[in-house]
């Protein structure tokens, strides 16, 4: 197997080697990167056409298994054509806008019910392809490059809130007046060991039933989507019996000695437990976090109503967050992108070496959550 693939890589190599290189390995969503393609060739490259594409991945892996991996999002920088391209070195730059509508997803490490564990990456790079004329496409091999960068998550400075509002009816169908419950995390993100405070409020003012407890719950769930055509993944799937994995992990029941109270104001606290796996939302995959309200009120053991509240919590670790640029500071930073000794185009090739960008590879370095 490895003579296979240093023999194959030996003929990748035998025109020479086009590297990928971006000024930063840490982005954020609206930026403006810029960067550079470095191509050596050892010989003359009968070339049709230079492609520059932006790519997000998303892969799901059991062990050495791979269980999908489609491309969910891409986009062409840049497709130039081009001639025979003479022997030695040539550079070419580039500028490309993050889109505003990527996710922040890294690698993660899934644990089901059964023990078995699932590795859940999206990865962003920019990949560079250099394809040679259609007559020559079986003899000679295309020569291509890539850079993976790390997308940092935006992490607002305010907690995450929800406001729920309803009718409390029991299973006869009667109403006992309206219930506003409004939750606020003291945090837009939490990582493991967190200190993390909830907020709850629960209006009580319309409701002819006394209040008895909130029963509190904090969980985690996973769900294989099966949004792929892989045919291993669909038959696989069946280990999960394409239900939603529910893993409770912390629970607190609050009681009242007056139930009769119009408003309350009260808050629960816990810590985020170690080796937390990171939020994920995915095509394919999601491993999502909640903080569950249950508002138990009890007229007698026959006649009860639980009134449901709950609030999306978001577990983003330090390493990947970053506070989103307003607006005007957004226009601001493009304007000075704008304004660099750079060519309007997006793509050009120049024999003059750029000593601003460094020459150096980029590696994505993501740790995996147990």
């Amino acid at each position: 197997m490895g003579n296979c693939n240093s023999a194959e890589n030996q003929q990748k190599d035998k025109y020479g080697q086009l590297e990928v290189n971006i000024e930063k390995n840490k982005v954020q969503k609206g930026e403006i990167i810029s960067g550079r393609l470095k191509l050596n060739l050892n010989q003359d490259y009968p070339g049709l056409q230079l492609s520059i594409r932006f790519r997000g991945i998303e892969s799901i892996r059991k062990g050495t298994a791979q269980y999908a991996e489609n491309e969910v999002y891409g986009e062409t920088i840049k497709l130039i054509p081009v001639n025979t391209i003479k022997a030695g070195e040539h550079l070419y730059f580039f500028e490309f806008e993050i889109p505003q509508n990527l996710k922040a997803q890294h690698s993660s490490v899934i644990i089901n019910e059964k023990e078995q564990k699932f590795a859940v990456s999206m990865v962003y790079q920019i990949k560079a392809i250099l394809e040679p004329i259609e007559l020559l496409s079986e003899e000679v091999q295309k020569i291509e490059g890539s850079a993976i960068f790390q997308l940092q998550a935006d992490f607002y400075e305010e907690g995450k809130s929800c406001n729920s509002k309803g009718i409390l009816k029991n299973q006869q169908g009667k109403e006992y007046g309206n219930v506003n419950i409004f939750l606020k995390s003291d945090k837009y993100g939490y990582e493991s060991g967190d200190n993390t405070i909830i907020d709850i409020n629960v209006d009580n003012k319309e409701v002819k039933m006394p209040l008895k407890s909130l029963k509190c719950i904090f969980l985690r769930e996973i769900q294989f989507l099966g949004k792929c055509k892989n045919k291993f993944l669909r038959n696989q799937i069946k280990e999960f019996d394409k239900q939603t994995l529910i893993s409770k992990i912390n629970e607190q029941i609050v009681s009242f000695d007056n139930q009769n109270l119009d408003l309350i104001n009260t808050q629960v606290q816990f810590i985020m437990p170690q080796n937390m796996v990171q939020s994920f939302y995915g095509k394919q995959f999601n491993c999502k976090y909640y903080f569950d309200l249950f508002a138990h009120y009890e007229e007698n053991q026959q006649n009860y109503i639980d009134a449901k509240a709950r609030l999306l919590i978001n577990i983003i670790p330090i390493n990947i967050r970053c506070i989103p640029l307003s607006h005007d500071e957004m226009l601001k930073k493009q304007s000075y992108q704008n304004q660099k000794n750079i060519p309007n185009s997006y793509l050009y090739s120049s024999l003059v070496k750029q000593s601003k960008i460094e020459n150096k590879e980029i590696q994505f370095q993501a740790t995996p959550i147990y």
